[in-house]
């Protein structure tokens, strides 16, 4: 309760020691502590709204330092990327029509059946003898999808490791295999991809 309203209360409870200046003053208080108290508030809201002002006025120069960035080398890393996924489908596509045609071949004469039944065994090598061999030229999966996740992770992930195909060099198969158990792929996955990128930049 303000000191007004108690001396409005005092009067009519028949305090007889109330004067006419005891209320004007009260009144000309509270008057003045409503005027204080917007003038407070006027303060603190021009002060956000000068925060913020100066926040919209970095966010722009930022914005403008972005909207100005030179997106052409993004757009060549792209290019170079379709022309690579180009080739790399061609090549695939061409050896694994080999790769076919050779199976058939071996089927065909009987080379890869089944000692037994005599029906084809198609995934085995269509020289049994020769079988170490064929497991480093038979192509099989989606490699633009691995070199995809390779690129990105720096490895390709399988069964919570880091696994190695027929595409590998025979030096980055070794790598990948001698990785120990309990090893933090996703660690040793940015380091492997970073060394890739300066070792591609290098020989530029």
């Amino acid at each position: 309760m303000s000191v007004l309203e108690e001396l409005k209360a005092r009067v009519i409870a028949g305090d007889t020691k109330v004067k006419p200046a005891d209320l004007a003053n009260a009144r000309g208080a509270d008057e003045l502590a409503v005027l204080q108290a917007q003038a407070a508030e006027r303060e603190v809201k021009e002060k956000a709204a000068a925060e913020h002002r100066a926040k919209v006025a970095e966010f722009l120069k930022e914005y403008e330092e972005f909207m100005t960035t030179d997106v052409d080398p993004l757009r060549e890393a792209y290019a170079a990327l379709v022309v690579a996924v180009a080739d790399l489908h061609t090549l695939v596509e061409e050896h694994h029509k080999k790769q076919s045609d050779i199976k058939a071949k071996a089927a065909r004469l009987g080379l890869n059946n089944h000692p037994r039944t005599g029906a084809p065994i198609p995934h085995h090598a269509p020289v049994r003898e020769d079988a170490e061999r064929w497991r480093t030229q038979f192509v099989s999966g989606d490699y633009i999808k691995l070199a995809v996740e390779e690129g990105k992770r720096g490895f390709v992930p399988g069964r919570g490791k880091a696994v190695s195909h027929v595409l590998h060099t025979p030096e980055r198969r070794e790598e990948l295999r001698s990785l120990p158990s309990g090893t933090n792929l996703k660690q040793v996955g940015i380091e492997m991809r970073d060394r890739m990128l300066n070792e591609a930049l290098e020989s530029e």
